[in-house]
Parts: structure tokens; sequence; C-alpha cells
């Protein structure tokens, strides 16, 4: 048998394996197969495009990571019970973000920040992305710790479907190569977190500083503002209004942004003397 056809068989028995396959299930194949040629490619004269198909391969894994925590969110939206706890999920993470903006702006102005609700709702929004990152965490852990049981499921699904005490609880579209697959994902998600963690890891200080160099910025450009009540403001500034009696001056001084409280000395004075008269 030539080369040809017995690729032409192997691409029919591809095509067909894929007809079985979910989402998840299809990203991993390829991701693996694709892994596979770039290990191939590497002890041969093509090794220069090594790196580009692993990359290849990389992603592929990575989107059927998301493909799966995807379906593990629309399954549980799917539910009362699911949606409450999403919510529930939401207001805490919504709460402690703002928490933590509070503390960031805080820390960057030097002073009482709580009138800065501009800058805090930013500074909230620039840590959506570190949620996202630990919520994912949460979910790879709940996943190895409920893999075990997913197995189970998957291996004995249609035995259990004609039991009376269980047919209502296993779902109706259950993957193919349950087996396959759970081990597949036992390797993959553990590569997968390894190198998110390494990343975080790298990225991580890099982003903490963003965040504080973009607070920072945004505060000077939009929350400061040029004309004041307060006749002390040097030129060359813009003010913060803390209360009735501070203020914040905010410079740029060999660009680093700069604030320093100061007493608000009020360019209109009342006239006690009217009010002792009157």
């Amino acid at each position: 048998m030539s080369i040809q056809k017995k690729g032409k068989i192997w691409f029919e028995r591809a095509q067909t394996l894929c007809l079985d396959l979910n989402r998840s299930q299809k990203f991993f194949f390829f991701g693996v197969i694709i892994g596979l040629v770039a290990l191939l490619w590497r002890l041969t004269p093509f090794d220069k495009a090594f790196l580009s198909v692993a990359i290849l391969s990389g992603l592929l894994l990575v989107s059927g990571v998301i493909s799966d925590l995807l379906s593990i969110y629309a399954r549980t939206f799917s539910t009362t019970l699911g949606k409450g706890g999403l919510l529930l999920l939401y207001a805490l993470a919504t709460t402690t973000a703002y928490a933590l903006a509070t503390q960031i702006v805080n820390q960057v102005v030097a002073f009482e920040a709580s009138n800065l609700s501009n800058a805090i709702v930013f500074v909230a929004i620039l840590l959506v992305p570190l949620f996202i990152f630990g919520l994912t965490y949460i979910l790879f852990a709940l996943i190895f710790i409920l893999g075990q049981v997913y197995l189970i499921l998957a291996m004995f699904a249609k035995s259990l479907r004609n039991d009376e005490c269980f047919k209502h609880l296993i779902p109706i579209n259950f993957e193919c190569y349950p087996g396959v697959t759970f081990f597949a994902r036992l390797i993959i998600y553990p590569a997968t977190l390894g190198f998110i963690w390494g990343l975080g890891g790298s990225l991580l200080p890099k982003y903490e500083d963003f965040v504080n160099e973009s607070a920072a910025a945004f505060i000077y450009h939009l929350e400061a503002v040029k004309f004041s009540r307060c006749e002390n403001v040097p030129t060359d500034a813009k003010v913060l209004h803390i209360n009735e009696m501070e203020i914040l001056i905010a410079t740029v001084t060999d660009g680093e942004y700069v604030f320093e409280p100061m007493a608000c000395v009020p360019r209109i004075v009342p006239n006690k003397s009217r009010k002792a008269d009157a």
C-alpha cells in the first residue's frame, strides 16, 4: 500500500474520530498531534520550524483548557444553585477588588483617598486580570479534586442511566472516550498550570508597577483639577480636594507623579462681622 493511500485512510479515520469528539477534545486531539509533529521536526532538518509548531500546539492545548472552563461555567450558570453561587462569587470578588483598589490608591497618594472614587473604580478594573488568574487556579484545583468522581461517572454512565437511583443524576450528553480524555487532562492541566504560574511569577511584579503608575497617571490627569477655591495652590500644580480644610497638591517631578497634602487657604473668606451685626 502506497504512502498516499495510507495517509488517506488515516485522514478518514481522523474525520470519523472528530465526529465523536466535543470542542475541548478536538483542541486536545489536534494539540497533541501537532505537538508530536513538532517533536519529530526537532529531530529532522526542519528543526527551525520546531518553535513555531510547538507554540501552535501549546495554543491549541490552552484553548482546550479554556473550553473546559467555559463549559463548567455554562453548566453551572444553567442551574439555579449555580447562578446563586456565581452571584455570591461575583459580589465577593467585586467587594474585594474595591477594597484592594482603595488600598492601592491610598499608597499611591500616601494620604486618605476615600474621595477619589473615580481612581478607585479605575484601579479595580485593572485588577480584573488578577482575579481571573486566581479564579483559574481555583477551578483547576476543583477539577483535580472532582476529576476522579467524573472519571467514575463517565466510565459507568451507560449502566447508571438504567439505574432507578442514579439515572436522574447522570448527564444525558456525556463525552466519548472519557478515560483517555481524563488522562490527557491529567497531563495537560499541570503543564498549563505550570506555564501560567511561571508566566505570572515573572509578570506579576511588572503588572503591579503598571497598576501603580497607571493609578498615579489617572489621578493626576483626570482626577486632579487645575483651578481650586484654595489660593495657596502653586501655579504649576493640580489639586485634589479631600475635605473643606485639606487638599492634595499633585505635581510631576522628574517624570514621576508626586502628591503632597496641604491645608487649604480659601480665596473667599466669610464676613464674620456682618454675621455678628445680623
